[in-house]
């Protein structure tokens, strides 16, 4: 696959190229599923440098392959033919939702405050999770989660922006609505489809994505894997870390493909994919719906969260300053309210009862991403001569 359009002018897709890209996206799992099969067979072993050579180039193929990052290990999965990132209509901005909550900001101290009260939010989410058995198997067994694209993908504001490998999972952010009140996915109805006029399909081939790279040399986008709870993997997740001024719109790598809207398409990719069970599936962290909700507005933090978040941010050296500006905070963005922020020993975003963890425990006895994923975690046989 390559680029459909010259990435300089607005480009329009018809149904049977999007039937295409949906095609190809078929041919990559069944690729994926073959390759993976191959490597987990006990005889498959080089018999020669060629033939292990083979084998490494396949890796990246191979769902369940383990692969070492700086943020920790990551259980890979497949790499498909194409990147993508799907919206529903073509908004203003590119940025990520820290960073569109920054830009409203009237003050340095506004901003500063926005970016310090996210980072403890994730880090309150990231407590919560270290309480688990399953993460604390993870962790000792797995290496640390990928805690910031768990947050990510559970809604909390981060400098991440969303990427898959997925053509349906695309289609389905492209196609689809959340309802915060009724806590489900819908389709889109007649009057959001000329609302909306157009869905935004971003689309980069993969060969261009594996060499986009930061200044420092580092991928700009970063996988995140099968994960101890299920959304990240469902949604073949990436990220792409962004820096305050950039903007995903100008990114030089994606085109930008619009596509008509209609209740018809809609409908359909939402069926395809489960009515949003293939986006958001009923797993044991669904249990706490309620609680991460509140940890995504809070405004409690205990100590040790603050020192982690200032310390995260470099701002170590201002702490006094800082933590008298949190107090003093009186202002709001949009339904977000930044007053009655309070840091202390005992205090917490939200308390989570003892009963609820040991339900969460129960659950996820005996748990393993194989058993999770029907997958296997897989190393690869050396070819080191006779």
């Amino acid at each position: 696959m390559w680029y459909l359009s010259d990435r300089k002018s607005e480009y329009t897709v018809s149904l049977e190229e999007l039937e295409k890209l949906f095609y190809e996206n078929e041919e990559d799992v069944a690729h994926i599923q073959a390759i993976t099969q191959k490597h987990l067979d006990p005889n498959c072993r080089p018999m020669n440098m060629h033939q292990m050579m083979a084998g490494y180039l396949e890796d990246i193929y191979v769902d369940g392959h383990v692969i070492r990052y700086p943020h920790g290990n990551v259980i890979g999965q497949g790499e498909r033919r194409n990147f993508y990132r799907g919206e529903t209509q073509n908004y203003p901005t590119g940025k990520t939702t820290l960073w569109r909550e920054v830009a409203q900001c009237e003050t340095d101290a506004q901003r500063l405050v926005v970016r310090l009260v996210a980072a403890m939010r994730v880090l309150e989410f990231k407590h919560f999770l270290k309480r688990t058995k399953y993460v604390k198997w993870w962790e000792e067994h797995l290496g640390a989660p990928y805690y910031d694209a768990i947050a990510q993908h559970y809604g909390f504001m981060t400098e991440y922006l969303d990427i898959t490998n997925d053509f349906n999972v695309a289609m389905f952010f492209a196609c689809c609505v959340w309802e915060t009140d009724k806590n489900r996915w819908r389709p889109m109805t007649e009057k959001e489809c000329c609302d909306r006029g157009s869905g935004v399909l971003y689309h980069a081939p993969a060969e261009n994505v594996r060499w986009h790279l930061n200044a420092d040399g580092s991928p700009r986008i970063i996988p995140i894997g099968y994960q101890p709870f299920m959304r990240c993997q469902k949604q073949t997740g990436y990220v792409m870390q962004m820096e305050q001024a950039e903007d995903f719109r100008n990114d030089e790598i994606f085109e930008r493909l619009y596509f008509n809207h209609s209740v018809n398409l809609s409908n359909g990719v939402f069926e395809y994919m489960r009515q949003g069970e293939d986006i958001y599936p009923q797993e044991s962290l669904r249990t706490f719906d309620v609680q991460i909700e509140a940890m995504k507005r809070g405004l409690h933090f205990s100590t040790d969260v603050f020192e982690e978040a200032i310390n995260e941010l470099n701002l170590i050296e201002k702490k006094d300053e800082i933590f008298k500006l949190l107090q003093s905070a009186d202002f709001a963005i949009g339904n977000n309210v930044y007053r009655g922020i309070e840091i202390g020993h005992q205090l917490h975003s939200v308390k989570i009862p003892r009963q609820m963890i040991n339900r969460l425990n129960l659950e996820t006895e005996g748990r393993t991403p194989e058993k999770d994923n029907g997958i296997a975690l897989t190393t690869r046989w050396c070819y080191v001569g006779k």
